[in-house]
């Protein structure tokens, strides 16, 4: 097992604020593995995943608190990168998301000390099975987002994998602000 902290290109630091929907998800930690029938090279996933690290440098950041208010600091303090081996088949791997959890296939981020900026917001596992398959545990806290913005992830490493341009995201600072600013002030869209 080896495990290295990735960071991103450096980039100027970001500081968002998180508001009252980020504070009922403040503990809460998502998991979702993906499956490969494939032995997938580590190396090529570990530089791909430094570039969308870069692109969405939320995944790469911390949760803090800035007067009384809780952020995600984003400075390049990076997302941890877990390669392992199983002796264990793609069959047992999918067949134990259902049986065990699927536990062993991901790195799960602490909610809890994550929300204290005690670990990170993201991890990742990259487990070589024995059927040359390839299985990819990820990890991230909630407060980063949803499943969409996974997806935005996964879609910009496969882009930075596969050697194309990345879509730069929108990353909003101030939610709050940034929605009072672009919805109409009765709250009514024509």
């Amino acid at each position: 097992m080896s495990t290295q902290l990735i960071r991103p290109s450096p980039a100027p630091p970001l500081d968002i604020r998180c508001n009252v929907g980020d504070a009922i998800v403040a503990n809460l930690a998502m998991n979702i593995v993906f499956f490969f029938e494939r032995h997938l090279d580590a190396r090529a996933l570990a530089d791909a995943f430094t570039r969308a690290l870069t692109n969405l440098p939320v995944f790469a950041g911390r949760m803090g608190r800035v007067r009384g208010t809780m952020r995600i600091r984003c400075a390049g303090q990076g997302a941890p990168f877990t390669v392992v081996s199983s002796d264990r088949t793609l069959a047992d791997a999918i067949g134990s998301t259902s049986q065990d959890d699927g536990r062993w296939l991901v790195d799960p981020v602490n909610g809890a000390a994550a929300r204290w900026g005690w670990g990170p917001l993201c991890r990742v596992r990259v487990t070589h099975l024995a059927d040359d398959a390839t299985a990819i545990g990820f990890s991230w806290h909630h407060v980063i987002g949803d499943m969409q913005t996974l997806m935005h992830f996964m879609n910009a490493w496969a882009a930075a994998a596969a050697g194309k341009p990345l879509t730069h995201p929108l990353i909003v600072d101030d939610l709050a602000a940034y929605l009072n600013e672009h919805l109409p002030a009765d709250g009514v869209c024509e």
